[in-house]
């Protein structure tokens, strides 16, 4: 008597099949890039992501398309140099279709941006697009983000310590780095008052008025992989030691005679 025989289950393919498939081809992506202004952190670019998961995707067969923006946010700053500042934030819904099955799943994510022209949609797309494939394939960078001090993070302990007069060797040190990382990175100008405001000054506020607890949170913000910030104090300026020369009650008119002042007053009821 034969045995019954028993057919396996062909595997239907889909949306969630086609992501495993492409989880399983990749692995954490460390961040390629660096801000070259402004707080300077590392970042793992869109160009990266879409560039690594362009041919997965077309081998496996599975398209994403973005279907619609909504705008749910935009304001107009004024920078410290009388510039303006352009912010958005958009939500982002994006398709994902299997190829062979027409097995659809739509992906709901947000995206910020902010440009001094015309880029800052650009930018808020991009973003919402990066961080849709980010969270959708589960792409690791290599690091926790809640391990870091955020911005706001190194402003408030800046703040909350007591702000004292700069000490004039370590102030000017600090000075010394945060030019030498300015003119290193190629900054701006309005990119160095943007720290200044960050960390507690005003937007008229110059970088040497600011406090030496201000400065390192300005340097913690241009390089926030710094864990130590070098201070070397300063020679004191050079002072005369000649000894002040002594003139006796006793010496003779030659010797001690003094012009007066043409700015001081006469005392009352003396004579000219």
């Amino acid at each position: 008597m034969a045995l019954p025989t028993t057919e396996a289950t062909p595997k239907t393919s889909s949306v969630a099949s086609k992501l495993c498939h492409i989880m399983a081809k990749i692995e954490a992506m460390p961040k390629d890039k660096r801000l070259t202004g402004g707080a300077g952190y590392r970042y793992l670019s869109e160009e990266a992501v879409t560039g690594t998961l362009h041919p997965l995707c077309a081998e496996a067969g599975l398209a994403i398309v973005p279907i619609g923006y909504e705008i749910l946010d935009t304001r107009i700053d004024t920078t410290a140099n009388g510039k303006s500042s352009f912010n958005a934030r958009v939500r982002a819904t994006f398709l994902l279709l299997d190829t062979d099955s027409d097995d659809r799943l739509e992906i709901v994510t947000l995206g910020e941006g902010n440009d001094s022209g015309d880029k800052v949609l650009n930018k808020c797309m991009t973003g919402a697009f990066k961080y849709a494939l980010r969270q959708a394939l589960m792409i690791a960078t290599g690091d926790d983000p809640d391990a870091e001090p955020s911005s706001e993070t190194v402003v408030a302990a800046a703040r909350s310590r007591p702000q004292t007069v700069p000490a004039d060797a370590e102030h000017g040190v600090l000075i010394t780095r945060i030019k030498q990382v300015y003119e290193a990175a190629k900054m701006t100008s309005d990119q160095l008052s943007d720290l200044v405001i960050a960390a507690g000054g005003t937007p008229n506020s110059k970088i040497t008025e600011a406090t030496n607890d201000q400065l390192k949170a300005i340097i913690k913000l241009m390089l926030p992989d710094e864990s130590t910030l070098p201070v070397e104090p300063q020679k004191p300026a050079a002072t005369s030691t000649q000894p002040a020369r002594k003139v006796s009650s006793g010496a003779s008119r030659s010797t001690m005679t003094a012009k007066p002042s043409a700015t001081a007053p006469l005392a009352q009821g003396g004579s000219r």
